[in-house]
């Protein structure tokens, strides 16, 4: 990747943020499915900070960027499969109560599993 900061001012600051949910395999869209990222905290990814060029530039210009050939991949020689799993807890388990509120009851053998869930490859 090529960040080009020649039309940005000396002295800002520049952060890259995670916009998306702390925790994987959530699924959804923010804000409601979930909450994105603290930007305090999680959220923060990188910071550029824009100082005075101290050397010339010599790198090549976008336009001029040539990606070399992409070679062919070999015939396989083996073939795996391979499946990503999600799994849920076997310990936390909840149960919807007469009003239709989601409660906790782990100890209950009817109650469904509810997450954390965790990936298996």
């Amino acid at each position: 990747m090529i960040v080009d900061f020649t039309n940005v001012s000396v002295g800002r600051r520049i952060r890259l943020l995670n916009l998306a949910p702390d925790e994987p395999f959530g699924g959804g869209e923010a804000p409601g499915d979930f909450d994105a990222a603290d930007p305090e905290t999680t959220g923060q990814v990188m910071q550029f900070r824009v100082v005075p060029r101290s050397g010339k530039d010599t790198s090549t210009p976008p336009a001029q960027l040539v990606l070399p050939a992409i070679a062919p991949l070999p015939a396989a020689t083996n073939t795996r499969r391979v499946s990503l799993n999600e799994k849920d807890s076997q310990t936390v388990k909840v149960i919807t109560d007469v009003d239709g509120n989601v409660v906790l009851a782990c100890d209950d053998p009817n109650a469904e599993p509810f997450g954390p869930r965790h990936a298996l490859l």
